[in-house]
């Protein structure tokens, strides 16, 4: 199971959320942004379950304002069958030039 996160966390306080976020077990990226969030995250977990609490792990970090979760499944759950969420790697992508703007 795939989640996407984005993250506000306190100001002055991005640098050591992203080092942290970035650390932990199953989070595939991190991506700093500009805008009402501060942190882009892409997270994996085994389950729904598993993704649920890495999220609330987060959101109990003392210097996290608010976290906005999207979950993509890698699993219809209507049918069982597999599927993959075409938008991801656009997103990611998307993501990616964006930041190499802010960088740049």
């Amino acid at each position: 199971m795939i989640g996407i996160t984005m993250i506000k966390v306190l100001r002055g306080n991005e640098k050591e959320s992203y080092s942290c976020i970035k650390n932990r077990n199953g989070v595939k990226d991190v991506f700093p942004i500009l805008g009402e969030y501060n942190l882009f995250v892409i997270m994996q977990a085994r389950d729904k379950t598993q993704l649920y609490s890495d999220f609330d792990e987060i959101k109990e970090r003392p210097e996290v304002v608010t976290i906005w979760n999207i979950l993509i499944s890698k699993e219809d759950v209507s049918t069982g069958e597999e599927y993959v969420w075409p938008e991801l790697d656009r997103l990611e992508s998307s993501v990616s030039r964006s930041v190499g703007a802010v960088q740049n």
